[in-house]
């Protein structure tokens, strides 16, 4: 018998399986293949058992190439699992690092902000105390500039010019002699002043008027001299003396001149007023100005001159338009 047959060795590898405990095999199906196999009896080798038992080539080599995959997937499973964790080592290495490192210039910037706070106090105090030993200066310079402005003040008050009125008078028209008013001639009033400063009292003009009975009515105040030049004053020399006389517009004459077909005759009617203002400068430009307003009182053989405080309603320091005295 032909123990190499194809046929025989799959019929004796089917009766082995079924030997090892292999699933049962339907009994229709072991009655088809009782009927297929002759019935005879078949005496085996144990040599031609265990070659029946080895694997074929084709098997061997399978298996071979399987063992080959398995053990290569194997390594490269190895592999890749060491390369991960290679990766993930220096992956967390650098995370350490860049967290260090975070930590590292976050405690750099608080020390960085800490010392920008502290150099931002330091320069506030600093600008604080500049401010207020600035504002002690300005202070200081202020008092400084007041006290020598005070200083200036007195000196001028001390060195200005200073007019004042030593009296009034009146003369006869004619004769020029001391004489009262008398009905029927006309008036002439003079009012008497003097420089008692220690300074020249430059452009000085002077202003002198009078008015009897209903003339009272033109009492006024007049405007300030402006572009007018006066005389100068010398301190403590003799008195000066201003003139006025009775006449239409009494208004009209600011000086020595006179038109005698302007001048009236007193008729005796009250009151009579003699006024005006006294204007000039100091050496600086401060300008000044001394106001006057008196009224003849009659008294018997003789008459004297009362100061005004008003005319008219009309006060009179009102008379110095600058208010300056």
């Amino acid at each position: 018998m032909d123990y190499d047959n194809p046929q025989f060795v799959a019929a004796v590898k089917k009766i082995l399986r079924t030997e090892n405990n292999e699933p049962p095999v339907d009994p229709q199906a072991n009655a088809d293949i009782q009927r297929e196999l002759p019935n005879v009896r078949v005496d085996i080798s144990a040599t031609s058992i265990d070659q029946i038992k080895a694997n074929s080539p084709q098997e061997r080599s399978h298996e071979q190439w399987r063992d080959f995959f398995e053990v290569l997937g194997i390594g490269v499973v190895a592999l890749y699992t060491m390369f991960a964790y290679f990766q993930w080592s220096s992956l967390n290495t650098a995370n350490l690092n860049q967290s260090a490192a975070n930590i590292s210039s976050g405690a750099t910037a608080d020390r960085s902000l800490m010392e920008i706070s502290k150099t931002a106090k330091d320069t506030h105090e600093l600008a604080v105390q500049a401010k207020e030993q600035a504002k002690a200066a300005n202070t200081s310079a202020e008092i400084a500039a007041q006290s020598l402005k005070s200083l200036q003040d007195q000196f001028r008050l001390d060195q200005r010019p200073y007019i004042t009125i030593k009296g009034f008078s009146t003369t006869d028209y004619t004769t020029a002699k001391p004489s009262l008013p008398t009905i029927g001639q006309p008036i002439v009033a003079s009012v008497t002043f003097n420089n008692v400063g220690k300074s020249q009292a430059l452009n000085t003009i002077i202003h002198c008027h009078l008015l009897f009975g209903d003339k009272i009515s033109n009492y006024k105040i007049e405007h300030a001299d402006t572009g007018r030049i006066g005389a100068t004053v010398v301190q403590l020399q003799d008195n000066q003396f201003a003139t006025a006389v009775s006449i239409q517009d009494t208004y009209t004459r600011e000086g020595v001149g006179l038109d005698p077909s302007a001048v009236i005759k007193w008729d005796g009617s009250m009151p009579i007023v003699l006024f005006g203002r006294i204007s000039y400068q100091d050496i600086y430009g401060t300008i000044y100005c001394l106001p006057y307003s008196v009224i003849y009182i009659p008294s018997g053989s003789s008459g004297t001159w009362g100061e005004s405080s008003a005319v008219n309603g009309i006060p009179t320091q009102k008379l110095c338009p600058t208010g300056k005295r």
